[in-house]
């Protein structure tokens, strides 16, 4: 939980409370990096049915850079290869968003062209902006709109 809040804002995480009842959810699926027993980071997805979206991926601040967010991804694409991956990022306006985005196109992602407003996970945040990337294929509008059906669901 400690990195989960380090790593992201209050407007792009769940609160501790709604966090926990998130785990007892069939469809999420928590998983943690680790490298010789250390834990390294944590990848957060659902699943549903043919559908992964990958919502939350960090690693600690001591391993980034070592290339473990990339074997996570992909770890995660060949555990689901039949699978659309998608995955929400910030618009690539500043240099970090840049960066993430050049990320995931570098392991096979594409950004899909759909107008993507996300609501915040929690009050007195506002919805904001993101950036619709999947893999392997671009996404459908029918699956854009059962993604967001289904991604909403579970804020």
């Amino acid at each position: 939980m400690e990195l989960y809040t380090a790593a992201f804002p209050e407007w792009e995480r769940r609160t501790a409370e709604r966090h926990l009842h998130t785990l007892n959810n069939i469809n999420f699926l928590p998983f943690h990096i680790v490298e010789d027993g250390e834990f390294i980071g944590l990848l957060y997805c659902w699943q549903w049915d043919e559908l992964i979206f990958a919502e939350h991926l960090a690693t600690t601040p001591q391993w980034r850079g070592g290339g473990f967010g990339g074997k996570a991804i992909e770890e995660l694409k060949a555990l689901f290869p039949k699978s659309v991956i998608i995955l929400e990022i910030e618009p690539p306006t500043t240099e970090i968003a840049a960066r993430r985005e050049t990320f995931y196109l570098r392991h096979g992602f594409l950004s899909n062209p759909y107008e993507h407003i996300h609501p915040s996970y929690s009050k007195p945040h506002k919805p904001h902006p993101l950036v619709v990337m999947s893999y392997p294929v671009a996404i459908s509008p029918e699956l854009f709109t059962r993604f967001r059906q289904l991604s909403f669901s579970v804020l």
